[in-house]
């Protein structure tokens, strides 16, 4: 986000949570997902909150 790695989960593994903070100004912020897809049972889910924002999957409605 915002050219700086927030969550590095990158190996062959079962799904788990992995999760860190980071402190955003408003407006809109770039971000960049790399996904790594192994032999079976892969998941992704993005998820943002914050003071005012419940915590909701980053859906269509969060890209500009």
């Amino acid at each position: 986000m915002n050219g700086e790695v927030v969550v590095d989960n990158n190996s062959s593994h079962s799904s788990r949570l992995e999760k860190n903070q980071v402190k955003l100004s408003k407006g809109n912020h770039p971000i960049e997902v790399w996904y790594f897809d192994d032999i079976a049972g892969e998941a992704l889910e993005i998820y943002i909150d914050g003071p005012g924002v419940p915590k909701q999957i980053i859906t269509a409605k969060f890209i500009k």
